[in-house]
C-alpha cells in the first residue's frame, strides 16, 4: 500500500485555509502542500472539511473580506487540492467530544488522525494540544 511508505497527516480547515488565503499564508502549510503535490507525503481529512472551508469563504464574503467571485476562485483552488476525505465513526466521535469537551467537528479530525496513525495539522491551539 503506497500510503504506508509516506508520512501521513490529517488536515483540518484552519490548516487548509491558512494555505489557500493570501492574508493567512504561512510557511508550514506552504511546505506541506508542496510536498503533498510532489507525492512525498499523504494527506487525509474528514468528510466535514469542504463544509468548514466553504463556510470560511462564505463568512469572508459576508464580512466583505473578499468578493463572491474571489470566494469561487478560492473554492476552485480548494477543490483542486484533492485531499482524500475519509468517514469517521460517529459514536466514537461523539464519545471523544463528550470526554474532551470539544466539538464533534474537532473530534472527527482527532479520530481520523488516530485511525490513520497520522499527525494532525491544525492552527487550533486547543485541538493541537489534544492531538
Amino acid at each position: 500500500m503506497v500510503e504506508s511508505t509516506k508520512k501521513l497527516f490529517v488536515v483540518d480547515a484552519s490548516f487548509v485555509v491558512a494555505f489557500l488565503l493570501p492574508d493567512e499564508k504561512s510557511a508550514e502549510p506552504e511546505s506541506i502542500f508542496d510536498q503533498y503535490a510532489a507525492g512525498n507525503l499523504a494527506l487525509f481529512t474528514t468528510t466535514l472539511l469542504p463544509y468548514e472551508v466553504l463556510n470560511v469563504f462564505r463568512s469572508a464574503v459576508v464580512r466583505k473580506r473578499f468578493t463572491k467571485q474571489q470566494a469561487m476562485d478560492f473554492y476552485e483552488a480548494f477543490s483542486q487540492l484533492g485531499i482524500p476525505e475519509k468517514p469517521v465513526d460517529f459514536p466514537a466521535c461523539l464519545k471523544l467530544a463528550v470526554e474532551r469537551n470539544i466539538s464533534c467537528y474537532d473530534s472527527s479530525y482527532l479520530i481520523l488522525a488516530r485511525q490513520k496513525k497520522a499527525k494532525l495539522l491544525t492552527f487550533d491551539r486547543a485541538l493541537q494540544a489534544l492531538g
